[in-house]
């Protein structure tokens, strides 16, 4: 095998990988929500060292009842989407609510959270750096840099080895139509 040839299935290699990661992170995206599974960018320091800036946090829906102290849950308050771990659980008129604390902050935070629903995210998985990428990815330009034009180049070199058995099928001699007994 030349080096030519090495190179070009390498590259070939490398850009299945770059389109599976591609589709899996379009599948993921449609349909986690679906299943309570939620993504969401770590954008403070808060939580360091456990959730680093920059990082994502995957968020799996779980009933107000199974949270726990020290487990780490994400709330909004307004559009501000807060990840904290909770520090204490209470119960008030009914209500369940939570305390909880940045583990870079001094003190906890100074409201309780209280859920709307019957349920509440809890962090079951941090990726780190996947933040940077996803907010690089937001840009039009930079997704068609790293994911349009490995697509392009890969359905290039697909096209041309369908190209390439297609020549070599029309140049086989055509068996000789007359049957032989």
């Amino acid at each position: 095998m030349t080096q030519k040839r090495a190179a070009q299935k390498i590259l070939a290699w490398f850009m299945n990988v770059i389109v599976a990661l591609a589709v899996l992170l379009v599948v993921l995206m449609f349909l986690a929500p679906r299943y309570g599974i939620s993504m969401n960018p770590v954008l403070s320091g808060s939580m360091e060292p456990a959730l680093k800036v920059g990082g994502v946090v995957v968020t799996r829906l779980i009933t107000l009842g199974e949270v726990e102290r020290g487990d780490i849950i994400s709330y909004k308050i307004g559009e501000q989407r807060i990840t904290h771990r909770v520090v204490e659980v209470g119960q008030e008129g009914g209500k369940i609510h939570f305390q909880t604390k940045g583990d870079a902050n001094e003190e906890p935070d100074p409201y309780a959270v209280i859920p709307k629903g019957e349920q509440v995210p809890k962090v079951v998985f941090f990726v780190p750096y996947f933040g940077f990428l996803a907010d690089f990815m937001k840009q039009k330009a930079n997704f068609f840099l790293l994911i349009g034009i490995p697509a392009v180049l890969l359905i290039a070199l697909y096209m041309r080895d369908i190209w390439r058995e297609a020549r070599k099928a029309c140049q086989k001699p055509v068996p000789d139509s007359k049957a032989r007994v």
